[in-house]
């Protein structure tokens, strides 16, 4: 009987420390560390001393007990603190106004290694190469728009300037 009131005690100290720690010491530490192995320890006492039976017994009370806690602890208050239950709502991370950037040409404001600025007719724009490195005054084309980005690649090509004069003298 003493070995059983032992190994019951080892149990219900060890299942103690860890409700400890889950609910007033952050983290799993010394307390967790200490819980599962009395846990464990109180469940070999039984298996070792009062035969498999009761070892089996003892096992299937700490998995019990320990489901139970876990049910618990899932419909605590603290633990509907942690799950966001609100609704949110809000705009597409992807706008449809970029879409029209497609196509247009524009110059390099900083080195884009991959990512950087680039200026638009006067409108700068955080823009990204596909990994290629682009150095400050490159014209740039965007050829698509990929979560808020314009994507863009050199252009090879010179670029009209929009305020050159056209003018034949």
């Amino acid at each position: 009987m003493e070995n059983f009131l032992f190994s019951a005690g080892l149990v219900v100290i060890g299942l103690l420390l860890l409700a400890v720690e889950f609910f007033v010491i952050p983290g799993f530490g010394f307390a967790g560390v200490v819980g599962t192995a009395l846990v464990f320890g109180g469940t070999f006492v039984a298996w070792t001393q009062l035969g498999p039976t009761i070892g089996v017994l003892m096992l299937g009370a700490s998995v019990t007990v320990a489901m139970i806690f876990i049910w618990l602890v899932i419909r605590s208050p603290a633990a509907r603190r942690m799950v966001l239950s609100d609704h949110v709502s809000g705009d597409s991370v992807d706008h449809d106004g970029l879409k029209g950037f497609v196509g247009r040409l524009g110059v390099a404001e900083t080195d884009l290694r991959p990512s950087g600025t680039a200026t638009f007719d006067d409108d700068r724009h955080h823009v990204m190469t596909d990994g290629e490195y682009i150095v400050r005054g490159t014209p740039v084309e965007v050829v698509r728009v990929s979560t808020n980005t314009l994507v863009v690649v050199r252009v090879e090509h010179e670029v009209d300037e929009p305020d050159s004069d056209k003018t034949g003298s």
